[in-house]
Protein backbone atom coordinates (compact mmCIF):
# COMPACT_ATOMS: atom_id res chain seq x y z
CA UNK A 1 0.00 0.00 0.00
CA UNK A 2 1.29 3.02 -0.76
CA UNK A 3 2.02 6.29 1.84
CA UNK A 4 -1.28 8.30 2.10
CA UNK A 5 -0.26 12.14 2.70
CA UNK A 6 -2.32 15.46 2.94
CA UNK A 7 0.26 17.02 1.13
CA UNK A 8 3.87 16.68 -0.90
CA UNK A 9 5.18 17.87 2.22
CA UNK A 10 2.91 18.08 5.49
CA UNK A 11 5.11 19.03 7.99
CA UNK A 12 6.14 22.32 6.77
CA UNK A 13 2.18 22.62 6.17
CA UNK A 14 1.37 21.94 9.58
CA UNK A 15 4.39 24.49 10.23
CA UNK A 16 3.01 27.42 8.24
CA UNK A 17 -0.61 26.86 9.39
CA UNK A 18 0.99 26.81 13.31
CA UNK A 19 2.29 30.17 12.73
CA UNK A 20 -0.54 31.61 11.04
CA UNK A 21 -2.68 30.44 14.38
CA UNK A 22 0.00 31.29 16.28
CA UNK A 23 0.18 34.93 15.03
CA UNK A 24 -3.10 35.77 14.52
CA UNK A 25 -4.70 34.09 18.02
CA UNK A 26 -3.02 36.86 20.03
CA UNK A 27 -3.55 39.55 17.61
CA UNK A 28 -6.95 38.78 17.56
CA UNK A 29 -7.81 38.41 21.32
CA UNK A 30 -5.95 42.14 22.23
CA UNK A 31 -8.10 43.77 19.39
CA UNK A 32 -11.12 42.69 20.85
CA UNK A 33 -10.26 43.18 24.17
CA UNK A 34 -9.31 47.23 23.09
CA UNK A 35 -12.64 47.27 21.00
CA UNK A 36 -14.37 46.00 24.43
CA UNK A 37 -15.72 42.56 22.69
CA UNK A 38 -13.31 40.29 24.96
CA UNK A 39 -15.63 36.78 24.18
CA UNK A 40 -15.67 37.74 20.69
CA UNK A 41 -11.40 37.89 20.75
CA UNK A 42 -11.34 34.45 22.89
CA UNK A 43 -13.83 32.80 20.55
CA UNK A 44 -12.34 33.21 17.40
CA UNK A 45 -8.72 32.88 19.03
CA UNK A 46 -9.97 29.14 19.97
CA UNK A 47 -11.41 28.75 16.33
CA UNK A 48 -8.02 29.68 15.64
CA UNK A 49 -6.57 26.60 17.66
CA UNK A 50 -9.39 24.13 16.46
CA UNK A 51 -8.59 25.02 13.00
CA UNK A 52 -4.80 24.31 13.66
CA UNK A 53 -5.50 20.82 15.74
CA UNK A 54 -7.15 20.00 12.43
CA UNK A 55 -4.17 19.33 10.38
CA UNK A 56 -2.59 17.64 13.36
CA UNK A 57 -5.79 15.33 13.10
CA UNK A 58 -5.32 14.90 9.01
CA UNK A 59 -2.55 14.14 9.26
CA UNK A 60 -2.87 10.84 12.18
CA UNK A 61 -5.18 9.51 10.48
CA UNK A 62 -4.39 9.78 7.12
CA UNK A 63 -0.82 8.31 8.25
CA UNK A 64 -2.80 5.63 9.78
CA UNK A 65 -4.29 4.45 6.61
CA UNK A 66 -7.84 5.15 7.08
CA UNK A 67 -8.68 6.88 3.14
CA UNK A 68 -8.94 10.83 3.19
CA UNK A 69 -12.08 10.78 2.21
CA UNK A 70 -13.05 9.04 5.79
CA UNK A 71 -10.72 10.98 7.73
CA UNK A 72 -12.60 14.55 6.11
CA UNK A 73 -15.98 13.69 6.74
CA UNK A 74 -14.81 12.91 10.10
CA UNK A 75 -12.81 15.77 10.77
CA UNK A 76 -15.79 17.82 9.44
CA UNK A 77 -18.26 16.37 11.80
CA UNK A 78 -15.82 17.03 14.47
CA UNK A 79 -15.69 20.68 13.67
CA UNK A 80 -19.47 21.16 12.89
CA UNK A 81 -19.86 20.12 16.25
CA UNK A 82 -17.76 22.42 17.62
CA UNK A 83 -19.15 25.32 15.96
CA UNK A 84 -22.75 23.90 17.24
CA UNK A 85 -21.67 23.41 20.95
CA UNK A 86 -20.01 26.92 20.68
CA UNK A 87 -23.59 28.32 19.54
CA UNK A 88 -25.49 26.73 22.06
CA UNK A 89 -22.89 27.77 24.71
CA UNK A 90 -22.34 31.81 23.42
CA UNK A 91 -24.43 33.94 22.12
CA UNK A 92 -24.84 33.74 18.10
CA UNK A 93 -22.19 36.85 17.29
CA UNK A 94 -19.69 34.94 19.38
CA UNK A 95 -20.25 31.63 17.92
CA UNK A 96 -19.73 33.21 14.81
CA UNK A 97 -16.47 34.47 15.65
CA UNK A 98 -15.32 30.84 16.40
CA UNK A 99 -16.38 29.56 12.83
CA UNK A 100 -14.45 32.33 11.44
CA UNK A 101 -11.47 31.14 13.44
CA UNK A 102 -11.29 28.13 12.75
CA UNK A 103 -12.53 29.38 8.60
CA UNK A 104 -9.09 31.36 8.55
CA UNK A 105 -7.19 28.24 9.54
CA UNK A 106 -8.99 25.84 6.79
CA UNK A 107 -8.32 28.93 4.49
CA UNK A 108 -4.28 28.72 5.38
CA UNK A 109 -4.52 24.74 5.56
CA UNK A 110 -5.91 24.52 1.93
CA UNK A 111 -3.54 27.39 0.68
CA UNK A 112 -0.36 25.89 1.84
CA UNK A 113 -1.20 21.95 1.08
CA UNK A 114 -2.07 23.34 -2.50
CA UNK A 115 1.11 25.42 -2.57
CA UNK A 116 3.04 22.58 -1.55
CA UNK A 117 1.81 19.97 -3.53
CA UNK A 118 2.50 22.64 -6.41
CA UNK A 119 5.96 22.38 -5.82
CA UNK A 120 6.33 18.76 -5.41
Amino acid sequence: MTEQRVSGNPEHVLRVVTRVSTVLAPIVIVTAFVAGYPSIGIAAALGLALGAANMVFANRLVASGIPFLVTSGFRMLILTGAALLALIIFKSHVAIAFVVGVSIVQFALSAAAALETARS
